[in-house]
């Protein structure tokens, strides 16, 4: 007879295995983390964000865990592709997922003040009370 209840347990603990990856959080890179390409470029997450086009993609060192490669990943195993504001990154070699999302800066809309007459202002203080003008 055969016992099945070994094989079962490893299965489940295979499985087990393999939802903590996928359940694994994505690392959030910083705008001026800098990702090495496959032909040695060198730029920041904001940088690549402008050259790629949107839909692209790129092997670049991993820039998530390069602590996990042991020859700090000399050939890029790393897809960087481009979504919108997003940069998404998938490294096929130690198995993070990560992501940079650039975020634009609130327009701030001017102010325009108007010019400063200096006539103007001096006959509006001439016309005030006198004890408001007092400052003693």
């Amino acid at each position: 007879m055969i016992n099945i209840g070994k094989y079962s347990n490893q299965n489940e603990q295979s499985d087990n295995s393999s939802k903590k990856e996928s359940q694994q959080e994505k690392i959030r890179l910083e705008a001026n983390k800098i990702i090495k390409s496959i032909d040695g470029v060198e730029k920041s997450a904001s940088e690549w964000l402008p050259v790629l086009e949107d839909g692209g993609n790129l092997q670049v060192r991993c820039p998530l865990a390069p602590e996990k490669h042991k020859n700090r990943d000399v050939n890029p195993s790393c897809s960087m592709s481009k979504k919108g504001l997003f940069l998404n990154f998938h490294c096929f070699a130690c198995g993070c997922k990560g992501y940079y999302h650039h975020q634009p800066i609130e327009s701030i809309e001017a102010v325009v003040l108007p010019a400063i007459n200096k006539e103007e202002i001096l006959s509006e203080i001439g016309s005030l009370p006198s004890s408001l003008l007092d400052v003693s």
